[in-house]
């Protein structure tokens, strides 16, 4: 069992900064050194909290190595992508001239951007730009023009005999 001792101004600290902050995962962080700080049991904070036994514990590690500062960093590993400086060309670019697949979406971005992706982050991309997929269907082939007309014709003049 990890021991820490609060003072009031560290619990009054942690209190504050566990409503304001806005990301939810360093909110979870904070309330579970919190909840810690009232004496809660490490079992009653993890239900809580929905976090594992071993989390509860890396927060209090992290909590006792670094304090509140430690703990409020985002240490999200992502990175923005490259072709967020693009957004608006490229969103212009694909509603004037719909791409049929994903390929060549990519081509486009490629030829407008000078940026190369992947595949799978073409397609990621184009979702966050509120693109979705169409459905592809086969086109009929070639129809009987004249058989067309005589069906036209019978079905019209159905038609107008129940009536």
């Amino acid at each position: 069992m990890i021991k820490i001792v609060f003072s009031q101004p560290e619990i009054d600290e942690l209190y504050k900064a566990q409503l304001i902050n806005p990301n939810p995962r360093i909110r979870r962080k904070l309330m579970a050194v919190y909840m810690k700080s009232l004496d809660v049991g490490h079992e009653m904070i993890c239900k809580v909290c929905r976090i594992s036994w071993p989390t509860l514990l890396s927060y209090f590690k992290e909590y006792l190595l670094g304090g509140i500062n430690d703990m409020t960093r985002n240490r999200h590993r992502g990175h923005p992508s490259k072709l967020n400086d693009y957004e608006i060309e490229i969103k212009t670019l694909l509603t004037d001239n719909p791409p049929a697949t994903i390929k060549e979406a990519k081509a486009k971005i490629k030829g407008l951007t000078g940026i190369e992706i992947s595949i799978p982050q073409v397609w990621s991309f184009m979702r966050k730009l509120g693109f979705s997929t169409r459905k592809v269907c086969g086109i009929p082939g070639k129809a009987d023009v004249e058989v067309q007309e005589s069906f036209k014709k019978k079905s019209s003049s159905r038609g107008s005999q129940k009536r």
